[in-house]
């Protein structure tokens, strides 16, 4: 997780949502990903997916865990299903219910609250500086 905190840092650092996400195979990272500002498409989940992908040559990552420091949207839920993961570890929770719940009808293991303090902590002060310069994020 605190990997996954780096990435976010790196997100945080270049002035976008500070979520990061590693994958993981028999203790070793095989992808890795952060928010990014080009796509509203590119969450830290789908980034680093794609990159296992890449980095194993299958689509399929059936033995990898998630790691993430928010809770995934519904988007990224169905990306980590599709592509067969059945575990995902995040940090903070997201406000919203839906994701739980859908995580429940599909079967994919989640487990919340891990570094929960530090990655909530990176949010809220990306976005208290924004409503304090009321600057537009990306």
């Amino acid at each position: 997780m605190k990997e996954a905190i780096k990435e976010a840092q790196i997100s945080f650092d270049t002035n976008c949502v500070p979520v990061g996400a590693i994958i993981v195979l028999n203790n070793e990272i095989v992808g890795k990903g952060r928010n990014k500002s080009d796509s509203f498409l590119m969450h830290a989940e789908i980034e680093c997916i794609r990159n296992a992908e890449r980095n194993l040559s299958t689509k399929y990552l059936d033995e990898c865990e998630i790691f993430v420091t928010m809770e995934p949207c519904m988007m990224c839920f169905y990306a980590i299903f599709l592509s067969k993961m059945r575990r995902v570890f995040f940090g903070a929770f997201s406000d919203n219910d839906f994701e739980s719940e859908y995580l429940c009808k599909n079967k994919v293991e989640s487990y919340g609250g891990f570094l929960e303090k530090e990655s909530s902590e990176l949010l809220k002060t990306f976005f208290l500086s924004k409503r304090k310069k009321n600057v537009d994020f990306k």
